[in-house]
Parts: structure tokens; C-alpha cells; sequence
């Protein structure tokens, strides 16, 4: 349910790989040796495990295992053969075919096999472990342990091995006095017994798993440090050993709170496994959904969704019925899905993992009272309280029968029994059952973990909801310093994931507004404190690739021409080509894609930023403090920036409720918003399905546009907010799934829908009141407007488009430039786009500059584009098509289509990335993207709203960006972008985001055709930037 019911499930899966016993047994009392070919073929089996074929080392040993049936003189070897033969398996993850040899050779005459047949017991408890069956992993552990005894002069690492597993089934079944006396034996034992790394390995791990339920965390991942150390140290980095021991650490460093470090634990080992991914595809499945966790916990819900569906699947595929591997996914599935709002299809999945537990070959009850817990809060917020109340009792009963009182795992029932008593009404009765869950968790966890913010923050709901504001409000400025603390050490350390890191605080400041809001209500404290408190959490828990592209280009061109500015701009360069390479590695690792050059990249990129930021913070140290993300601005700087008619309005959606901030020039306001995220979804999905222009080709083909949902959208979201009359231009920052909204085409009043074109013409459109615009963040007003006011380039434009989308039969590329190659003949695919140039060259009219200026047809190359100074112009425009990450099945990186060349190489086949139009330097007040889907993500799981393009541009220099949120059909482009130009070449003094009003405008005047007035034409782009010049 909350933070930590995650961390106990992701370790519990990880240990399904842990003790996979690598002693090996001596030889012995076989009437017949081993045959040399019989050794040769358990060697070559060990060589292509190595080696990365476990399949074909299984194959070897089935073969040898059937040329040995029914030969008994030789049941020692027979014993042996079965026992390598199920490691491989079970280091796959195939419990059920690991069990199989073992249990044929069980059949054989015990005391002829020796130590070996010992082995063969312990392998077959540890087995019964991974699957959770405590009383069947006892039974045969007790068995090899007697087997053992008998056997005289054993070797101790056989006898060690077989207390190791022991020790792991006192651990789990929370014996924890005997687990760690035998732990201390163990240890005793192993140093008399002398150096052996991998029985060294499984011991460390052993002691993680025990200080991991005593939840000393700091102490389990120590020990799962020495645990992968030692295993990388003997096997190397790309043996399935390896991998395992990857995924072992990466719970670790998950429960510290370590989630970059656990996800490229996890990324290493998936990328192990998929070197056969149908043989280890049980492995694989868990390695997915521990990576899954670490994305929801980071707020990248729909990347969860996407690995753990790819669990599932492989979890299906490999059992062929239910599993706990499946069952895992199918849990954390429905968690991430709850977290989305996608509360149906959560309660059936978290459903669907209960069942499989509580089913006799997967039972597991400890794992589906978990399961039930979660149910129980799906269906709270699905409105079934009685039902909800029901699945928390059940799993209340089972964890109650297992712990003891005031044990970790119940702190997750008292927290849902106190958001069903809230959700009744009932604030008093929540208080109570919430107090303890957060005397438990700080008691186990620490005040400052965030399983125990989290419960700290549905207190300080409940006392607000009961109306004890003073003790709500003093634990709310408490954690508001707790929650600063966190993202300035995220902040402190260049991460792929850092913005993700900061997003995974939403649900505590979810909370925290709730309570202020209450607060704010009832006059609780005073106004302007509580304000200020709100506006800056939204800041510290809100942050984009956007907004820190804004914010780094303001402090490059702050720091002037210095030696300081030179050096944060190759710093901030090399993080972004970090965050690129590892959001690429990212999906391709989800799509079960060939990843290795990318994990090669990603590591290189890297230790780019490493070096880059030693070099910065050795020549100007002032500028290390604050290079990753922009800091919250106070609300007083940010109203001296705004004009007496503007107004800054930011939201933030969250899972149960949305809040808005009005901010003038005067005055700060926050408006809860009676909507949740998914439904701000749903509705804005089911505009945008009226004004996608796919498979329009006449008329006739354009959807009705849904006005309902428009009025809707206007009323949820712009309703509420009491906008003074004297405003006439606002300045929108949007927020999760409001990204895609255009906020023009929302209706200020209901309107019946049309029946024809021309009722569009007279709706009530918001863009007929307001000029509007987009920021990325809060701050970036501050960040945009504290920067030089325009551009000192003095050429006024440079259009590029037009491309020539052909380069003949003669393309020729080999070698290193084979893949420019396939992307330039990808590009030359595209359709073309003539009046492209009609557009550009009217642009440069309208804005007095030459013909020379637009450069199109063969010209419009990635080398031509290069070698321009384009610093020069104050206007650049692109007209050509905008593509997505994954486009045509294989572009790595959004990008811009030109002409490619007949000669393509890797800086020049057609296709101008972010990544390359980050090295590009501008200097321009306007970057004009007229071509398709501009405004769209970046095609990777998880994107943010704003695209990969927009936020390359903002970090090469631009101030303003024009751009698409669908693909714009070419009349409208060239109409809507030149009508912005000549407007502002008719009254330099109006605002940009007054000009692209105006030829909003003037597409819906009577005097333009009817069918302009259909939102698909006139409201595509949208004014991201700096629209108040």
C-alpha cells in the first residue's frame, strides 16, 4: 500500500534467487569412474554457462543425464549431473524443471551417492524456498543434513551450505533469535573452513536477507555489496551469477532509497538474462518486476506498467499458468495502475495476484493479505467502501495471525483502515489507527524514510480533516523540512532519473495541499504563510526536462561569455545526452529490444558528466550549487514579473484531487479542482480523439468536435479560479496529462454541439477572452523574464524546410556509417512537403528578410545546417515533419526530418536529433517548429508532455517556442504561422502570445472558410515561453 509494503515484496522476490549453492561434492565411491568424455561434458556445460548459453549447457547435461539412466555403477556421477542440471535451472528461474532431475535421482540408492545425494536434498530445499514453501524447505534441509552427517570426512563447505539454506528458512519464517545463532556458527564455520569466495557470497547474502527483516538497511546493503563483490570477483560481470547477484544488491539499494543505483543493478542483470531470454525467462520476468517497482516509486507509472506487462507475459509464457513470479507482476501492475488512477483494471490485477496465492501449488498468505490490502484501497477509491472494508479485514486477520503486535507489515492495514474511516466521514476515527501506523514506522524506519513521511502525511490529513490544525500544521512544516532536505540531495548528485526521483514525492505533497487548502478554509493560520508553503512545494515536487532546459540556458546567458558559462553549458550538455541515452536504454530494455551498444552509451555518457562537472565546479564553484534543476522562486519576485493585466495560473493534478494556483501581480490563490488525474485524462483524451488529423482526406473525414468535454475542461479547471476583469493574458503551466490540453479550445460557457462548420465560429472559445501562454515550471517566468529581454542576433529570420525526400540509387555507406545508411533511407520515405516553402518564404517576407534566408529543397541538409551561424537570427523556423522515438520501428531520439544526403554519416543522414540540436548555438527570441506533433512527447515510455524537441531547443538558446500538440494540416500551418509574423510586423508592441491570438482569430472570421472554424485547423499550436513580449 504504501512505501514499504513495496520494499518487504521486492526483496522477497529477489531472495527467490538467492543461496544457489555452489559447492561442489568430492569425489567418491562410484563402482565406475567418470568417463573422460562424461567429465568433458559437465566441463563444456560449465563453459557455456560462462559463456552466456544456459540453454546449451542444459541440453549437455540432459543428454548425459539419459546416456547415464539405468547405470548403477555410476550413481554418484548420476547424482551430480542431476544436481549441476537443476542450478542452471533454478538460476533461470524454473523452479518446477529444476526440481525434476533432482527428484528422479532422490530415487537412487542414497548411500552410494555420498555427499552428493546430501546435495541434492539441500537443492531441493533451497527450491522449496524461492517458491515460499517453508515446511517442505525444512523437511528436505533436515534430510541433507542427516545425509551429510553420515557421510565421514565431508567436506565443511558441503555441511555450510546446506546451514546457509537453513538459516534462510529461520529468516523467513521470522525465527530470528535461532537464525542468527546459526549466522554466528556459519561464520565461525566458514573462516576455519578458509577462502572460498562464493561460499563467502552466499553467507553475506544470507546476512542481508537477516538484517533486511530486522529492517537495519543500512547494514543489509553493506552486506550485499560484499555479497556482489565477491560473486562479479570469481564469475565476471556477464555470467547469470552475476546477474543474480545484481538483482540481490538492487533490493538493497532499493530499500535505501538508492533507486538510480537499483535500476541500473536491475538494467545490468536484464540485459545478462536477455541473452536468452526464453531460458531465462523466469529470471528475466523477476528482474522486470523489481525494475518495475523502482519506476512506479519514482513516479514513472507508465514505464512500470510497460515492464511489469512484460513480466506477466514472460512469467506466462515460461509457467505456462500461474506463478509467483506472475503473480508479482500481476501485484505491482495493479499498484502502478492505482497510482495512474486506473483503479479498474488495478482491483482486477491486485484481484487476479490474490487469487494465485491463496491457490495450493502458489500459496502464499502473507504475500495475499499484501495483495488484499492494496484491493482494499482500489476499491475505496472506486467508491465500494463496504467492499474495501471487507478485503482489509481479511488481510488485517492473516497478518495478524503471523506478526506480532506493532510489526511493520501491519502499519499498512492501519493506514487503509484510516483512509477508510476518512473517506466515511469520519475523520476522528482515522486519527488513532494512523498514530500508530506512524509509531511503527518511525520506531523500524527512522522519522526521515519515506514509508514514514508517507504515513506522517496521511496523519497530517486526518488532523486536518478533524480540524486539530495547529498540531496538523506543525507536522506539516516539520516534514515540508524533511521534504526540502531530500530533493537538495537529489538535487546535489547529476542524475538520469533525478526529475523522476522529485515526482515520487507527489503523493506527500498531495496531502500537504489537502491540508492547506482545509487550513486556508477555516482561517487556521495565517493567509500569505500558508500560500507561500503551497506555491513552494509545488515547485519542489514539480520539476521538467523543460523547465531545467529554461533554466539552464538563463544561467548560461546570465554568466555572460565566462569561462563559468562555458563550462556549465558542456556540463549541462553532457547531462542531457546522459538522460537521453539512458531514457533510450530504458526502452529498449522494456521492449525486449538488443540494448548493448546503449548500456555501453549510457555508461560512456556518464562519465562525461562526471568529468564535466569536476571541471565546472573547479573553475567557478559558485556555479556547482544549483545545475540540475531550477530552484523554487518566492512568491513576491515572481508578482513583480508580471504585467497588471497577466496572470500566471499552475496546476498540479494528483491520484484524488488537482489543485490550481492564481498568481497577479498582487495577489496568490489556491483552488482545489474537483477532479483527479485520471479523469482530467479521460476527458482531454476524448477532445484530442475530434482533432487528430489522421485519416482525414476531405472534409467529410473531420469528427465532430466534442464540445462537451471542452466545457467540461473549462469549467473544472478555469471555473473555479476567480481571474480578476482587469486580465487579459494568462500564462499557463500545466501538469501531467494538461500538457496535452489546448487550453484554447476550452469553452467558457456550454454550447450546443454543431451541426455544421460554421457554429464553431461564434462558440465561446477562451482564446476570444485571453492571450495565452505555456511554461514549462513556475520559475521559468522568473528564469526567462530575469534574462536580457530580446535577442542580440541581428538577422531578423532563417526558415528551413522543404526537404528533398529522396537520395536516388546510389546512396552508399558502409562500415561504422551503415546505420546513417538505414536512417537516411528511413527519411527518405516521408512524404514531401511543398508548401512548406510557400510558408517560410512568406515568414521571410513578412519579416523582411531576404530569399537567401530560406533554406530548403537540397540545401536544407544537417552539414548546411551546421555551418550557419545561427546565433545570427532573432527568428528560426522549421517546416518539415517531426518525429517521434520509435518511429518506423527503430528511430532512438525524436528529431527533425532534412534532406538526406547521397553520402550519409553519422552527423548527417537527414535526421537532425535533440541530442544534435542540443550542440547547436542560438541566440533567437522565437524557434519556430511548423511541422508534425511538435508539441507531443517524445515517443519513450514516460515522457513528459512537452516534447524532447521543445526542450532541445530551449537549451541551445531560444526564449519562445511556436509549436504543434498535433500534426497541423499544411493550410492551417502556413496560415496560422505567418498570420503570428504579420501581426507582430503590423504592431511590434503586441505580445507574441497576442500575435498568435490574433491569427487564432482571424481563421475564425467570416471571412475565412467555414470549415477553419474546427478547432483541427486554428488551435494546433501553442506559445511555449516567454509570450508577454
Amino acid at each position: 500500500m504504501l512505501a514499504h509494503r513495496r520494499l518487504a515484496s521486492f526483496l522477497a522476490i529477489a531472495a527467490m534467487a538467492l543461496c544457489l549453492g555452489s559447492a561442489g561434492p568430492a569425489r567418491g565411491d562410484d563402482i565406475a569412474a567418470p568417463s573422460l568424455d562424461e567429465e568433458a561434458t559437465r566441463q563444456e556445460a560449465d563453459t557455456l554457462l560462462g559463456a552466456g548459453h544456459p540453454a546449451q549447457a542444459a541440453g549437455l547435461l540432459r543428454d548425459l543425464a539419459q546416456r547415464l539412466a539405468g547405470n548403477d555403477e555410476k550413481i554418484r556421477l548420476r547424482y551430480e549431473v542431476a544436481l549441476q542440471l537443476s542450478r542452471i535451472l533454478r538460476l533461470a528461474g524454473d523452479f518446477s524443471g529444476a526440481e525434476g532431475p533432482l527428484l528422479d535421482a532422490i530415487g537412487l540408492p542414497a548411500a552410494a551417492a555420498g555427499e552428493a545425494a546430501a546435495l541434492v536434498y539441500a537443492e531441493l530445499g533451497k527450491i522449496a524456498l524461492a517458491r515460499g514453501d517453508l515446511t517442505r524447505a525444512q523437511i528436505s534441509l533436515l534430510k541433507a543434513g542427516a545425509l551429510a552427517r553420515a557421510v565421514p570426512g565431508i567436506a565443511p563447505a558441503v555441511v555450510l551450505d546446506i546451514e546457509i539454506a537453513l538459516a534462510t528458512a529461520e529468516i523467513r519464517a521470522f525465527r530470528l533469535e535461532s537464525a542468527g545463532q546459526r549466522l554466528e556458527a556459519i561464520t565461525r564455520d566458514a573462516a576455519i573452513a578458509g577462502d572460498q569466495p562464493i561460499l563467502a557470497a552466499e553467507i553475506e547474502a544470507v546476512r542481508a536477507e537477516f538484517h533486511f527483516r530486522q529492517y537495519r538497511y543500512a547494514e543489509a546493503l553493506g552486506a550485499l555489496e560484499n555479497a556482489y563483490r565477491l560473486t562479479v570477483a570469481h564469475f565476471g560481470p556477464a555470467h547469470p551469477e552475476t546477474a543474480r547477484a545484481s538483482t540481490s544488491l538492487a533490493a538493497g539499494q532499493f530499500n535505501a532509497g538508492r533507486y538510480r543505483s537499483a535500476e541500473a543493478m536491475l538494467l545490468h542483470a536484464i540485459g545478462v538474462y536477455e541473452a536468452d531470454s526464453a531460458f531465462f525467462g523466469p529470471a528475466l520476468a523477476t528482474a522486470l518486476v523489481n525494475l518495475g517497482q523502482v519506476y512506479y516509486v519514482t513516479g514513472r507509472t507508465s514505464l512500470a506498467i510497460a515492464a511489469l506487462s512484460r513480466a506477466d507475459d514472460l512469467a506466462h509464457r515460461s509457467f505456462g499458468g500461474p506463478s509467483l513470479v506472475g503473480a508479482a507482476a500481476l501485484l505491482h501492475r495493479g499498484y502502478a495502475q492505482l497510482r495512474a488512477g486506473l483503479l479498474d483494471a488495478a482491483a482486477a490485477d491486485l484481484g487476479r495476484a490474490r487469487t494465485v496465492w491463496r491457490s495450493a501449488g502458489t500459496l502464499n498468505q502473507r504475500a495475499a493479505a499484501g495483495a488484499g490490502t492494496w484491493l482494499a484501497e482500489a476499491l475505496r477509491r472506486l467508491g465500494e467502501l463496504d467492499a474495501a472494508a471487507t478485503s482489509l479485514a481479511e488481510s488485517a486477520d492473516v497478518l495478524g495471525e503471523i506478526f506480532q503486535p506493532g510489526s511493520y507489515p501491519l502499519s499498512d492495514v492501519l493506514i487503509g483502515q484510516a483512509q477508510l474511516a476518512l473517506a466515511a466521514g469520519q475523520p476522528d476515527a482515522a486519527t488513532e489507527p494512523v498514530r500508530q501506523a506512524v509509531a511503527i514506522r518511525q520506531g523500524t524506519l527512522g522519522p526521515d524514510h519515506l514509508a514514514t513521511l508517507e504515513a506522517r502525511a496521511v496523519l497530517i490529513q486526518t488532523l486536518a480533516e478533524a480540524g486539530r490544525f495547529d498540531e496538523a500544521l506543525g507536522s506539516l512544516r516539520e516534514d515540508a523540512e524533511r521534504l526540502r532536505g531530500r530533493i537538495a540531495a537529489i538535487r546535489a548528485v547529476p542524475s538520469e532519473s533525478a526529475l523522476e526521483e522529485i515526482a515520487s514525492l507527489r503523493r506527500l505533497v498531495e496531502r500537504y495541499l489537502r491540508s492547506i487548502s482545509l487550513a486556508l478554509e477555516n482561517e487556521a493560520a495565517p493567509r500569505d504563510d500558508l500560500l507561500s508553503l503551497s506555491l513552494e512545494l509545488a515547485q519542489l515536487s514539480r520539476a521538467s526536462a523543460a523547465g531545467t532546459a529554461i533554466a539552464g540556458m538563463s544561467q548560461r546567458i546570465l554568466a555572460g561569455g565566462t569561462a563559468g558559462a562555458e563550462g556549465l553549458r558542456r556540463f549541462q550538455e553532457a547531462v542531457l545526452r546522459w538522460q537521453l541515452a539512458a531514457r533510450q536504454l530504458t526502452a529498449r530494455v522494456i521492449g525486449g529490444e538488443a540494448a548493448e551498444g546503449l548500456r555501453n552509451e549510457v555508461a560512456a555518457r556518464a562519465a562525461e558528466v562526471a568529468s564535466a562537472q569536476r571541471a565546472l565546479l573547479a573553475s567557478s564553484p559558485d556555479d556547482g550549487t544549483d545545475l540540475i534543476m531550477p530552484q523554487p522562486r518566492r512568491h513576491p519576485e515572481l508578482a513583480a514579473m508580471l504585467a497588471p493585466d497577466e496572470a500566471l495560473v499552475a496546476y498540479m493534478s494528483f491520484e484524488e484531487q488537482a489543485y490550481a494556483w492564481l498568481l497577479t501581480d498582487g495577489d496568490l490563490e489556491l483552488v482545489p479542482i474537483a477532479a483527479d488525474a485520471a479523469t482530467l485524462s479521460a476527458r482531454i483524451a476524448a477532445l484530442r480523439a475530434t482533432v487528430d488529423p489522421k485519416g482525414v482526406g476531405s472534409l467529410g473525414d473531420i469528427k465532430p468536435f466534442e464540445v462537451a468535454a471542452a466545457s467540461w475542461l473549462h469549467d473544472t479547471l478555469i471555473g473555479p479560479l476567480a481571474i480578476p476583469d482587469r486580465i487579459k493574458r494568462l500564462i499557463i503551466v500545466p501538469d501531467g496529462t494538461l500538457q496535452s490540453l489546448p487550453f484554447a479550445a476550452t469553452l467558457s460557457k456550454k454550447s450546443q454541439a454543431a451541426t455544421d462548420f460554421a457554429d464553431y465560429r461564434d462558440m465561446p472559445w477562451l482564446v476570444k477572452r485571453y492571450h495565452l501562454a505555456v511554461l514549462p515550471e513556475i520559475g521559468t517566468l522568473a528564469d526567462l523574464r530575469g534574462i536580457a529581454a530580446v535577442s542580440r542576433a541581428t538577422q531578423p529570420f532563417l526558415g528551413i524546410g522543404d526537404p528533398v525526400f529522396d537520395i536516388g540509387g546510389n546512396a552508399q555507406s558502409g562500415g561504422e556509417t551503415e546505420p546513417a545508411l538505414a536512417t537516411a533511407q528511413l527519411i527518405a520515405g516521408l512524404s514531401p512537403l511543398p508548401e512548406s516553402r510557400d510558408e517560410l518564404l512568406s515568414l521571410a517576407a513578412t519579416l523582411g528578410a531576404p530569399a537567401e534566408a530560406v533554406v530548403v529543397g537540397s540545401a536544407a541538409t544537417e552539414r548546411n545546417l551546421a555551418a550557419l551561424p545561427l546565433a545570427d537570427y532573432r527568428v528560426v523556423a522549421f517546416a518539415t515533419h517531426g518525429l517521434m522515438a520509435g518511429d518506423f520501428g527503430r528511430l532512438r531520439e525524436p528529431g527533425l526530418a532534412l534532406t538526406p544526403p547521397a553520402d550519409p554519416t553519422g552527423e548527417n543522414d537527414g535526421y537532425l536529433t535533440i541530442g544534435e540540436i542540443a550542440r547547436l548555438r542560438l541566440d533567437a527570441d522565437w524557434v519556430v517548429l511548423s511541422a508534425c506533433n511538435t508539441a507531443a512527447d517524445d515517443g519513450s515510455p514516460g515522457a513528459e508532455g512537452l516534447s524532447g524537441l521543445a526542450r532541445a531547443f530551449f537549451f541551445t538558446g531560444a526564449r519562445t517556442l511556436l509549436v504543434s500538440q498535433w500534426e497541423v494540416l499544411s493550410v492551417a500551418a502556413v496560415q496560422l504561422t505567418t498570420g503570428v509574423f504579420d501581426a507582430r510586423s503590423k504592431d511590434p508592441h503586441i505580445s507574441r502570445a497576442a500575435a498568435l491570438r490574433q491569427s487564432m482569430l482571424a481563421m475564425l472570421a467570416e471571412d475565412q472558410p467555414d470549415y477553419f472554424a474546427h478547432p483541427i485547423f486554428w488551435a494546433p499550436f501553442q506559445l511555449v515561453g516567454e509570450g508577454g513580449l
